[in-house]
């Protein structure tokens, strides 16, 4: 919290301290889920069959081979980052985050932001909020600053119980060759560009 007050990333509100913040948004230094491990090569083919399966579900989706899922997915440092709830007999969850590091101008003393994206997560044996929380407890053991969420999928209604602040800016974007010819809703849609 201090570096991201120190580069203005974010403020303290009225009445707000920095020891009250940081209280408020401590998160535990390990991940306490059974089974709870990085992605393995091994995994390719189950992480494919989780993925496909939940995103069938939204309206507009990326579909994922297994080839895909272990060029986009399979963990590289400082670039992605997914971890898998192995049960022992089955993999059941899946989550991940990339990076995208900024550089800070003018100072010193803190010279770059160390941000996660989330990027695509599968809840199975978790729910949707304790599988963010996991990324999210994760995400900081590697040292990053701050963790972005955007509101697709299932992901909204969970914003409020893990403390996201809402961003001040808004996405759009412009999808070449798709024709999906209908409004959509941010649930609808299964699709992280990056």
């Amino acid at each position: 919290m201090k570096k991201l007050v120190d580069v203005h990333f974010t403020s303290l509100g009225q009445r707000q301290t920095l020891q009250r913040m940081q209280k408020l948004l401590a998160l535990p230094e390990k991940v306490d889920t059974p089974g709870w491990r990085p992605t393995q090569a091994k995994d390719v083919p189950r992480v494919a069959e989780l993925l496909r399966g939940y995103l069938s579900k939204f309206k507009v989706r990326a579909e994922f081979s297994e080839e895909e899922v272990a060029h986009w997915f399979l963990p590289r440092p400082g670039v992605v980052s997914s971890f898998v709830v192995d049960s022992g007999a089955a993999v059941t969850d899946f989550g991940s985050y990339y990076r995208l590091d900024s550089s800070i101008l003018n100072n010193a003393k803190h010279p770059t932001l160390f941000a996660a994206y989330s990027f695509y997560n599968v809840p199975g044996s978790l729910s949707v909020q304790k599988l963010l929380h996991n990324l999210l407890v994760s995400a900081a053991a590697e040292g990053c600053d701050v963790f972005n969420v955007l509101d697709l999928m299932e992901n909204r209604p969970v914003f409020e119980n893990l403390r996201f602040g809402i961003g001040d800016g808004n996405l759009h974007f412009y999808m070449y060759n798709f024709s999906v010819g209908l409004e959509l809703k941010p649930e609808e849609i299964g699709l992280v560009l990056m």
